[in-house]
């Protein structure tokens, strides 16, 4: 991501997958003075205590989710007890999933819709320097034409089935499981009350910074959690088959959701339409290779730019003559246009009743 202040100075920010955001990683980059955008995995964000400062949640103006503001604290695995503090964005989306975003970028630069909107606009522009290395086209999205929703009953077999086991064992479970909800509860409130506390401190180069009263009462709260948190492992204990298979059962319920439907293409449409594709991505490279010096250019570019100009058309008896209008909003497109046309005009090509193509921009003939 790149901008321009008024200024005339470039600002970036480094867009980073959760594969690659260890704290050391994030750190250097605030150091090297400049901004980062990421997404914590689904590892990172199970533990509340993480969120401090959380605002209302918003509408996503690019999706559909709900987006809350907060402050997030991770600590650096690699030096023990640093604090790392940044802007976090909560994603509530509306199937169900929960992801958080996290930046260095104010929020006066840039809002919480726009930090998610880039964090997933980011592939695009990382795939076109590979989509530039191939030789050929790059065909993607050519079929499901003529497409009709149907039932899948083996998933929907497959749904019914883990549900009755989870019922079951759930039911199997039921005393410890009360015990447990017991014990999430009185740490719920603990988290509550750490994340007031924590409100109350700062963070100063890694360190926890605050009245000594606050400070030792965070000590107390971690204490007590820490006592809940081997409380529950000790509930779990004697049922920890039990709970794993709860546990994968539930992850495969959640995975399947939605699911229970299928789609099936009308094939005889979809080969048509896909032999259409083929035909045009092959008429789009033989014109960036033979018209436009090899030039590497998105098949979408190409359309909205050369394609859909406007124009007219003027026959006499010997020539065929198509004159486009000028983009003035795009110069250096035009000017490229404009090469490719008169290599075009260079090889004489004629219709079927002998006219020939002339091609140009309107006011050059």
């Amino acid at each position: 991501m790149k901008s321009i202040s008024s200024d005339g100075k470039v600002n970036s920010a480094i867009v980073i997958d959760s594969a690659g955001n260890g704290v050391s990683t994030l750190r250097s980059i605030v150091e090297s003075g400049r901004y980062f955008i990421t997404i914590l995995d689904e590892n990172q964000i199970k533990d509340v205590r993480k969120f401090k400062n959380i605002r209302k949640p918003e509408e996503y103006k690019y999706g559909n989710a709900k987006l809350t503001e907060c402050v997030v604290e991770i600590k650096d695995s690699k030096e023990k007890n640093y604090i790392f503090e940044c802007r976090g964005v909560i994603i509530d989306w509306k199937k169900g999933n929960k992801t958080v975003a996290v930046t260095t970028i104010p929020k006066k630069i840039i809002n919480e819709s726009l930090v998610v909107k880039s964090y997933f606009d980011r592939w695009p522009c990382q795939e076109l320097q590979f989509k530039s290395m191939k030789s050929g086209a790059s065909i993607y999205r050519i079929v499901g034409y003529g497409k009709k929703e149907i039932v899948d009953e083996k998933m929907q077999d497959k749904r019914k089935k883990l549900e009755k086991s989870i019922e079951a064992i759930r039911f199997e479970l039921k005393e410890v499981i009360d015990d447990l909800e017991k014990c999430k509860l009185k740490r719920d409130q603990l988290c509550d009350n750490e994340r007031k506390l924590k409100e109350q401190t700062t963070i100063k180069e890694g360190k926890r910074v605050g009245d000594a009263d606050i400070l030792l009462a965070l000590e107390e709260c971690n204490r007590k959690i820490k006592s809940i948190d081997r409380e529950i492992n000790n509930i779990k204990k004697p049922h920890k088959e039990e709970f794993e298979k709860l546990k994968k059962w539930e992850k495969e319920s959640s995975r399947i959701q939605g699911k229970e439907h299928v789609y099936v293409a009308d094939v005889e449409l979809d080969q048509l339409m896909t032999c259409f594709r083929m035909s045009f991505a092959n008429l789009y490279s033989f014109f960036l290779s033979q018209c436009l010096n090899n030039e590497k250019m998105e098949i979408q570019t190409l359309i909205q730019s050369f394609f859909m100009l406007s124009g007219t058309i003027t026959e006499t008896e010997t020539e065929r003559i198509i004159k486009l209008t000028r983009n003035e909003k795009e110069p250096e497109m035009m000017e490229k246009l404009s090469i490719g046309l008169n290599v075009l005009n260079s090889w004489n090509i004629n219709s079927v009743s002998k006219k020939k193509y002339i091609f140009c921009f309107n006011g050059n003939r």
